[in-house]
């Protein structure tokens, strides 16, 4: 293989330069995850290092429709420059039928995986010694997706793993959860292929002080390395039945990097300079600010509210467990807000609210590790199975989503369970789509009202059009792909027909259902005006646009996302806290802290899409408003606010329903925005 001497030049400039001329509305990205359908099932996963491939199910299939293999070790791509270029390549390939595995100067496949561990596939042990059988992943998703950062899952027959792959570093980290008990006698562990049958012959640094494994093969100029978290206890080394070196852990669940880069490309033109890259790295690893975003890089007010989410999480939790005794015995499992008398309002399972209080908990949870948590949220989530066949409701996806979409991620043993409700309550939510509007019917009065809280159930039909069903067929195929088509055409027409000039929403409007695209009326609902903003549809918008450019990368609707995130930020009268009024023409009127949480929320992730000073603008609005939130001026004192978090929401002004009280929304996105904001500054 050929050396480029300008090639070591371009990669630097392609990490060092600012992307804000790279394209409108954002940035190129400097990172990729992505399922390849059209190459069986392949995740893709990239920085500017390399490109990385696990297999999926249609790869197992039998020809012809798949190739019969079975492997969960890890592919890797030799890049010869710095942009993203990995998917474009296969695809390209594809196309033309060119193979991607001949050097075609950008990004091309001389590695080899077979039955071996590649670079970073898990090997496992039983004590009698003997290997056992590992095959492809069952189940994928993106969970965030920026500019700079991606995030992704990976569910295999005993294991999940979580990934996470930035734009600066070779290195993508792995978390990964065991499934169900622990089997007994089993070693787990990291592998690294050095089969010279293979093509991986070369030069090796095996140092377990550090947790690391690295190779330079000779022939190809391919360098591979992984290395094991401190956290997980000093590894020990074997080799296993496919001759791939193994580096077992003590400690499950545990976390390891993968790293790989190639000669050719100049970055690193030696073996040693590979090997010195692989032992600073794991030596940073045991200084967690070696890693992780020096608290010293942030500003003074995100470092304020950093230093302050011990305080902020242990007082939620407080609360919540108060939360619980009061509920325990109640008819109505799920506290929704309280009335003007100071009552607790509680709504039972088909309750348009009754997920955030799951979700509330499954919240809790992440950020405290506490099981007491975890039991109350599968007790709570558990409750709404019935949901997977209920089609009376448009928000059957903040039903499901909070609860079991927050669920599967963190209870290992329900997940199953959890991905099937999902699934069933994706298809229920498409019997309310209209063809001929190509829209989904929120209510069920008007002709064909559609609101804009809409926009946040899309998440769910999402989730499902990437996520098979573990027997997965030709008809459950299309019928994913067609909740993805429902989910775009939606979104397309509400980006059409929903917002004024300035990017402000409406919160319904009412189509004709004779006429497909005949808007009939427009009502302000829970809005003061139709000529004005209601609060907490703007914030519905700005996230359900945010959340739709992440799972399809379509930058119209970043565009949108990121006028609604303007007129939200740059409104006049937007008070100096950044918790907006309940109306943007009600000034002075009450505040609502359910929009302010909502649309921190969301900031925090579309200030990962954008670049620059709106970047900025945005992170440093959502930390205003969430140490706002975190203040006594909304967060309430233990023992009060029936036990809720935070006070003065506002659920329908016009209608006089809930105005200046506690909503359990509120709750839910306030705390998903600081453990967005905690996961921020140290990923």
């Amino acid at each position: 293989m050929r050396k480029r001497g300008i090639v070591s030049l371009l990669v630097a400039l392609a990490f060092s330069a600012s992307a804000e001329t790279a394209c409108i509305c954002g940035v190129a990205p400097r990172v990729d995850a992505r399922h390849l359908s059209e190459r069986m099932d392949d995740f893709l996963f990239e920085n500017g290092f390399a490109a990385f491939r696990a297999y999926g199910p249609a790869l197992a299939l039998p020809a012809p429709k798949g190739q019969g293999f079975s492997s969960n070790g890890i592919d890797v791509f030799n890049k010869g420059v710095g942009d993203i270029c990995g998917a474009k390549t296969i695809l390209e390939c594809l196309k033309t039928r060119v193979s991607y595995h001949a050097d075609n100067g950008r990004c091309f496949d001389s590695y080899t995986v077979g039955p071996g561990a590649g670079c970073g596939g898990i090997r496992r042990r039983a004590a009698s010694g003997n290997w056992l059988p590992h095959g492809n992943w069952k189940s994928q998703r993106v969970i965030e997706k920026t500019s700079e950062r991606a995030v992704f899952e990976l569910e295999y027959e005993t294991y999940t793993m979580r990934g996470t792959v930035t734009a600066d570093s070779p290195f993508v980290r792995f978390d990964v959860t065991p499934k169900g008990e622990a089997e007994t006698g089993i070693a787990w562990g990291p592998g690294l292929d050095v089969a010279a049958s293979r093509g991986h012959e070369g030069t090796q640094l095996v140092d377990l002080g550090r947790g690391a494994l690295a190779n330079a093969e000779k022939a190809s100029g391919t360098y591979t390395a992984v290395v094991v978290d401190p956290s997980a206890g000093q590894p020990q080394l074997s080799s296993d039945d496919s001759g791939s070196l193994c580096l077992f852990v003590a400690e499950k669940p545990f976390t390891y990097y993968i790293a790989a880069a190639w000669r050719g490309a100049g970055v690193f033109p030696t073996d040693e300079s590979w090997f010195a890259r692989v032992r600073a790295f794991a030596d940073a690893l045991k200084d967690p600010c070696g890693t992780r975003h020096e608290i010293s890089t942030m500003t003074t007010q995100e470092r304020a509210l950093c230093e302050d989410m011990p305080r902020i999480f242990g007082h939620c939790a407080s609360q919540t467990r108060l939360m619980l005794k009061e509920i325990a015995s109640s008819e109505n499992p799920y506290p929704e807000r309280l009335d003007v008398d100071g009552r607790r309002v509680n709504v039972g399972v088909y309750g348009w609210t009754s997920g955030f209080f799951p979700g509330t908990l499954w919240k809790l949870y992440d950020a405290t590790r506490d099981d007491d948590f975890k039991s109350a949220a599968i007790d709570y989530t558990d409750r709404l199975f019935p949901l997977r066949s209920y089609s009376d409701n448009h928000d059957i996806g903040f039903m499901l989503m909070c609860s079991m979409g927050n669920g599967k991620d963190l209870a290992p043993e329900r997940r199953a369970q959890y991905e099937d409700v999902l699934r069933d309550g994706a298809r229920q939510l498409a019997k309310r789509y209209s063809p001929q509007l190509g829209m989904i019917r929120s209510w069920n009065h008007y002709d064909f009202p559609v609101i804009i809280d809409n926009m946040m159930n899309l998440e769910l039909m999402e989730w499902a059009s990437k996520n098979p069903c573990r027997d997965e067929t030709e008809k459950s195929m299309r019928e994913r792909r067609a909740l993805d088509e429902i989910a775009r055409s939606h979104a397309d027409k509400t980006d059409r027909n929903h917002f004024r000039p300035d990017s402000s929403a409406y919160h319904l409007v009412n189509y004709d259902p004779k006429n497909p695209g005949r808007v009939l009326n427009i009502h302000a609902k829970q809005g003061a005006s139709v000529c004005t903003a209601w609060s907490r549809g703007q914030a519905w918008a700005l996230y359900g646009f945010t959340m739709m450019f992440r799972e399809t990368g379509d930058r119209r609707y970043l565009r949108r996302a990121v006028g609604c995130a303007d007129f939200t930020v740059c409104h006049p009268a937007m008070p100096e806290d950044g918790i907006p009024f309940w109306d943007y023409g009600a000034p002075g009127e009450e505040r609502d802290a359910s929009a302010g949480a909502i649309t921190a929320s969301a900031l925090l992730e579309l200030s990962g899409f954008v670049d620059g000073e709106k970047s900025r603008t945005y992170r440093a609005f959502a930390v205003k408003e969430l140490i706002a939130l975190s203040s006594p001026a909304y967060l309430a004192d233990v023992g009060s606010n029936g036990n809720f978090l935070l006070m003065h929401s506002v659920g329908s002004k016009p209608t006089g329903l809930g105005v200046d009280v506690p909503y359990n929304f509120a709750d839910y996105y306030y705390l998903e925005a600081l453990l967005r904001f905690k996961r921020l500054v140290k990923p």
